[in-house]
């Protein structure tokens, strides 16, 4: 779960919440929108960017190992016949 730091810009409230990759997707990356200010519910929610990341250090077997078993997942979704990791892979059909 990352934290992310958002601001209401209509009432300047501050928050942080957790989310999980997929939450994270569910929701507009880029503003927020489907989030609601807890002060004064509106919708005008922005991320506040900090200006201390940190850098996640992985050895190139940690990183092999991590993408053949990416690989073996989408595989393996293919052939159960998954529509979005089919459209993924390969793209829109004509």
């Amino acid at each position: 779960m990352a934290a992310y730091n958002l601001l209401c810009k209509e009432c300047s409230d501050q928050t942080t919440i957790m989310l999980s990759i997929s939450e994270f997707q569910s929701h507009n990356k880029n503003n927020f929108l489907s989030l609601k200010c807890k002060s004064c519910g509106s919708n005008n929610i922005g991320r506040i960017y900090g200006n201390i990341s940190s850098k996640i250090s992985r050895s190139s077997e940690e990183i092999v190992a991590q993408v053949r078993e990416d690989a073996r997942n989408i595989v393996e979704k293919i052939k159960q016949g998954d529509v979005h990791a089919i459209r993924d892979v390969y793209g829109e059909g004509d």
